[in-house]
């Protein structure tokens, strides 16, 4: 009995050979040992020493997920990721994430990014620059906490659909003002006046207010504020 092996099996049957020869040389061969770990933004460097991962170790037989465990017990880092540069380094990226908005603490003096939901972090302006809206009025919170205020959460919510729907209309939101306790109030590049909406309406109300300026032509000059806080109703005050 003659037995014909197919091209395409033989094939696959090399290429499994072959990853399976390389994964075992990645594991025994001595170019594989770790030779550092770094840790990214550079203000957790010093994490990297409290890591039980040993240099000389091969690096695929590191206790990665106990090391990721360890890491995400702490109240400051939310996210973890590894990333093997071989022959012989890892990278170690924490609370890795693109910000929706910014806000600004207490003081005044720190610039914090805010994630779609909710949570404050580190803001690296040399990374991202300031093509955000910046929300402000929150109040008091914490960074690596989320923020109390239970308007972020809408308000993200619509941000993250208008930056998928018209990213243009998204980077023209310059702020968010959320001081008064019954309303909000955005500002939009161009526009001298603020409009005045809820948090559940923020989406439909920029896309509301971009209709009456582009539609109506108004004199702009003369218009003080916007108010879109009742359904249907385009208000503005002179």
């Amino acid at each position: 009995m003659n037995l014909k092996v197919r091209k395409p099996f033989l094939y696959m049957l090399l290429a499994t050979l072959l990853i399976g020869t390389t994964l075992v040389s990645f594991k025994y061969l001595h170019a594989f040992q770790l030779k550092s770990v770094t840790v990214a933004p550079e203000y957790f460097a010093e994490t990297a020493g409290e890591l039980d991962l040993p240099t000389g170790e091969n690096l695929f037989s590191l206790p990665v997920k106990k090391a990721m465990d360890d890491l995400l017990n702490r109240r400051h880092i939310l996210s973890v990721t590894f990333d093997y540069e071989l022959p012989g380094r890892v990278r170690i990226n924490l609370n890795e994430t693109r910000p929706l908005a910014l806000t600004i603490s207490d003081d005044g003096r720190i610039v914090y990014s805010l994630d779609r939901y909710g949570y404050l972090y580190h803001f690296d302006t040399a990374k991202y620059g300031f093509d955000y809206p910046v929300i402000t009025g929150i109040g008091k919170c914490r960074i690596y906490e989320r923020a109390g205020d239970s308007r972020i959460k809408l308000i993200l919510a619509a941000l993250e659909r208008l930056k998928d729907d018209d990213i243009d209309l998204y980077l023209a939101v310059s702020g968010i003002d959320l001081s008064k306790v019954g309303y909000i109030s955005v500002y939009l590049d161009g526009l001298p006046f603020a409009v005045l909406t809820c948090a559940g309406s923020l989406y439909e109300s920029i896309i509301q207010t971009r209709q009456f300026v582009l539609g109506t032509r108004p004199d702009l000059e003369n218009i003080k504020k916007l108010d879109l806080r009742s359904d249907g109703l385009i208000i503005a005050v002179k």
